[in-house]
């Protein structure tokens, strides 16, 4: 399954899903939702109820504490279990970060918000945070 967040104007306006259905001889099968609760299976001739969008956001895979999804372009916070701020303090320290497609990685990964001392970005590991929250969507759009 590959779960899409839509987006329209800087806005999500809907998901989509695509599925490959054995049962049904082997076609891709796409649904759309505007709510992310009831999904529509949409025709094959040209989905002619698609949800119109400019731009998307995949899924990570991922979820933050709450079981929310989390999404490319998400803005996060979380405890990052590698940061010396971390370390000393647990009760100070809250890291921000946008989740990007980090190519040399080959996936998805939180990237931290704040310059380090060389001005670049961090970038954290999935196994290495913990108290993920989805505080908001960074917009892409020009």
């Amino acid at each position: 399954m590959n779960k899409i967040r839509l987006i329209l104007n800087g806005k999500v306006v809907g998901y989509q899903e695509s599925r490959f259905a054995k049962e049904w001889g082997e076609g891709l099968f796409i649904y759309q939702s505007i709510d992310g609760r009831e999904w529509s299976l949409l025709s094959f001739g040209g989905p002619p109820h698609a949800i119109a969008h400019d731009a998307e956001d995949r899924s990570t895979g991922e979820t933050d504490s709450k079981g929310v999804d989390v999404y490319e372009n998400d803005k996060i916070s979380y405890n990052d279990l590698l940061c010396d701020s971390y370390i000393l303090d647990k009760a100070q320290s809250r890291t921000v970060g946008v989740v990007r497609w980090i190519a040399g990685k080959c996936g998805f990964r939180p990237q931290e918000v704040k310059e380090n001392s060389k001005g670049g970005h961090y970038i954290a590991l999935w196994d290495m945070i913990e108290d993920i929250k989805v505080i908001g969507r960074v917009n892409n759009s020009p």
